[in-house]
């Protein structure tokens, strides 16, 4: 199944271009080529960008914000 199936998107335009956002942050994955053809495919919905919202992936520290520390 996709990464993308069942996540809530928005679609937005401007300037000419049409961008689907997909916020993946509750739930991490990562997104193949596949699932982008796939989402822009006749049945999905015709994009020209794909904005994926990810978890912030911090490396070798514990981050500015008390929410990101362990």
């Amino acid at each position: 199944m996709s990464a993308l199936a069942n996540h809530a998107f928005a679609k937005m335009n401007g300037i000419g271009n049409e961008i689907v956002v997909v916020d993946l942050r509750d739930k991490p994955a990562a997104v193949t080529p596949e699932d982008a053809r796939a989402v822009a495919s006749p049945r999905g919905v015709p994009y020209d960008q794909l904005m994926v919202l990810q978890p912030p992936r911090l490396q070798g520290h514990r981050g500015l914000h008390p929410h990101l520390q362990q």
